[in-house]
């Protein structure tokens, strides 16, 4: 359950950030390295962490039911 809610969590926060560089970006000069853009990448990068986090443990769930019972 701890590797959920670490998932939910991550994929969350990168969202929200993400959506906050995005609003930020439109009040403030398109110059890179600006704070907008880096709330933009950084959000996008904890939210592909999550998405990892989410594939590994399904991944995980669907190989311990797949295998067959210890004899």
């Amino acid at each position: 359950m701890k590797l959920k809610a670490a998932s939910y969590t991550l994929m969350m926060i990168g969202a929200v950030l993400f959506i906050a560089g995005v609003g930020v970006a439109y009040y403030q000069p398109s110059t890179p390295f600006t704070l907008s853009w880096w709330m933009m990448l950084g959000g996008w990068g904890i939210a592909m962490v999550g998405i990892g986090l989410h594939v590994y443990r399904v991944v995980k769930l669907l190989k311990e039911k797949s295998s067959p019972p210890p004899v």
